[in-house]
């Protein structure tokens, strides 16, 4: 009996030490994707345990409660006491492989808890696909010939040199030689087929197979199958409209008319008719051409398209040709209207423009970075929109991002705004920066407007706010500063203008005199094995900065070289022979 007994209570104390590991062990419950997730979307995590408290609700934060490989950048937000979401700074990479891990930052230091078995989650964004083939008809530019395009749409945009040995082109299971018309990496890639007489076809299909193997621009993946993809495409004794379709290219709607053939598109507006009315121009695509107009969103038009208009090989459309095209929502984005502009009149109205399409909220973050940390903010968080470097050093427009911005200054502002609130001009909304005097430290400011959902929908802004201009001449040897007051446009004298190396040393200092210029001569031996990066002028309470890799004026169109000097100290001209006479002497 005292066996049994034993073994009861054995038991007993296993299942209340299970029972109270489960209440103290935390796991995961769901989770809102499988294996494959969009480029820009959400990730949550649910736990089976309330984990913070109301404080931390619905707050951006860059804690790594999931650890991501390969990292991907972004923000964390708490929706629930037990539910976490995980939004990117941009998007996931194409055609990416991913592993997510939740670590026991999730339990914030709490004992009491644990979090045995990290919970790992294996993703990808989708693979690269051919989406699409559109055949067409057109002139060869060259050759004065008929040739045949192809237009391949890839869901990423690959390398098109890589169609030479991997694509294979077929017009009705014949293999027929092509060349790549496409130079750069793209979406939209064309392939030509040349001496090909459309007499000798009943009908056309073509199709198009890649081989494995065929990369895409941001990841290392490969295709690992055969993509194919076919197309009829009807000969080009008369005009044909395939298909139209409502699209967005960006933030400019078009509807794209897709024909058979290129079409002649003088006095096309006598055969094209948009209802209700608007204005419209109309331009050339690689599959037919595309209608500009303030085309509203959501909308849905009337588009006639008259028979007897020409195409380029010859035919002519037989018949009116009257489709409905409608138009979807834009896809939600934020952008500041002027992406190069950083300077703002603290005199004038302080009003930044900003588009907002299809986000109904949105927040506001300013930030105040600190003189001293302006260079390596400058550097460290900012890209260039485009990758060749131009002749002056400049590689472009640049864009910054926040990550870490708490390294080089503070949040003075972050506010909640309804798209609805902010008052518009121009069809822009504005967003108003009267900010306040923050505190005795001298900088320059970060605005980041971001949706409240979607961190990825947002868009960063420097913004040096300052009544204060500068002009500077740098040479070899001297440095010279003009400052002007930005409304008045009055010389500034009395502005404590500094030269700060790119290494972060203050290299020289000068006051402005009464034509608002300072001179710093000699800078070669006086700050020898430093480069001046950076130039700042304060007065007051104002403050300004200019930095010399970014604000170079480009001279590859000018002669600048200027006077050359020679050891002998001679200007010599020479004048060539002239059919005219002159009562001077010949010069040599």
């Amino acid at each position: 009996m005292s066996t049994l007994k034993h073994h009861l209570w054995t038991m007993l104390c296993i299942v209340l030490l299970s029972a109270c590991k489960n209440q103290n062990t935390v796991t995961v419950t769901g989770k809102n994707f499988e294996d494959v997730v969009a480029q820009q979307q959400n990730l949550i995590f649910t736990f089976d345990k309330d984990l913070v408290d109301d404080s931390l609700l619905n707050r951006w934060d860059s804690i790594q409660y999931i650890a991501f490989t390969p990292t991907v950048r972004g923000l964390f937000k708490w929706n629930t006491k037990r539910e976490l979401m995980f939004s990117p700074e941009t998007s996931f990479g194409p055609a990416t492989f991913y592993k997510a891990v939740v670590t026991d930052k999730i339990l914030f230091g709490n004992r009491l808890l644990s979090f045995d078995a990290p919970a790992a989650y294996d993703f990808h964004t989708p693979l690269t696909q051919l989406e699409g083939l559109h055949a067409h008809w057109a002139l060869s530019t060259q050759q004065n010939s008929i040739v045949l395009l192809a237009k391949l749409d890839f869901n990423y945009p690959v390398p098109s040199a890589q169609m030479k040995d991997l694509a294979q082109l077929k017009i009705n299971e014949k293999v027929y030689p092509f060349t790549v018309v496409t130079n750069e990496a793209s979406t939209e890639v064309v392939l030509e087929i040349n001496n090909i007489q459309p007499a000798d076809f009943k009908k056309v299909n073509v199709s198009v197979s890649i081989n494995k193997g065929l990369a895409c621009n941001g990841s290392n993946y490969k295709t690992e199958n055969v993509l194919v993809k076919d197309a009829d495409v009807p000969l080009p004794d008369r005009l044909t409209v395939m298909n139209v379709s409502g699209e967005y290219d960006n933030t400019q709607p078009v509807i794209h008319v897709y024909t058979n053939q290129a079409v002649d598109l003088k006095q096309i507006e006598t055969y094209v008719t948009v209802q209700p009315k608007i204005d419209f121009t109309t331009e050339a695509a690689n599959d037919g051409f595309l209608i500009k107009g303030a085309f509203d969103p959501g909308q849905s038009y009337q588009l006639t398209v008259k028979k007897d208009l020409k195409g380029l090989i010859g035919g002519m459309l037989d018949q009116d040709f009257i489709a409905t095209v409608p138009f979807g929502e834009m896809q939600p984005s934020i952008s500041f209207t002027n992406a190069a502009g950083m300077y703002l009149s603290s005199k004038g109205n302080r009003n930044v423009g900003i588009q907002l399409v299809n986000v109904p909220k949105v927040r506001v973050s300013v930030y105040k970075v600190y003189e001293n940390n302006i260079l390596n903010f400058m550097r460290q968080n900012s890209y260039s929109e485009y990758y060749e470097e131009s002749e002056d050093g400049n590689s472009g427009g640049k864009q910054y991002n926040i990550y870490g911005i708490e390294n080089y200054g503070d949040l003075v502002m972050q506010r909640n705004y309804s798209a609805k609130s902010l008052p518009r001009g121009n069809g822009i909304n504005l967003l108003n920066l009267s900010l306040d005097e923050i505190n005795a430290y001298k900088g320059i400011y970060v605005v980041d407007v971001a949706s409240t959902d979607d961190y990825w929908l947002h868009d960063t802004k420097v913004i040096a706010l300052s009544d204060i201009g500068m002009i500077a001449k740098y040479s070899e040897n001297e440095l010279t500063v003009f400052t002007n007051y930005i409304k008045t446009a009055l010389p500034a004298q009395g502005v404590n203008v500094s030269c700060i190396s790119t290494n972060n040393q203050v290299l020289f200092s000068g006051t402005t005199d009464n034509d608002g210029r300072v001179t710093f001569s000699d800078i070669g031996n006086k700050a020898k094995n430093f480069r001046v990066g950076m130039i700042s002028a304060r007065q007051g309470k104002d403050f300004n900065m200019i930095l010399l890799s970014e604000t170079k004026v480009s001279t590859s169109r000018y002669d600048v070289g200027g006077y050359k000097d020679n050891p002998a100290g001679v200007m010599a001209y020479i004048y060539g022979d002239r059919d005219m006479y002159r009562r001077v002497k010949r010069f040599i």
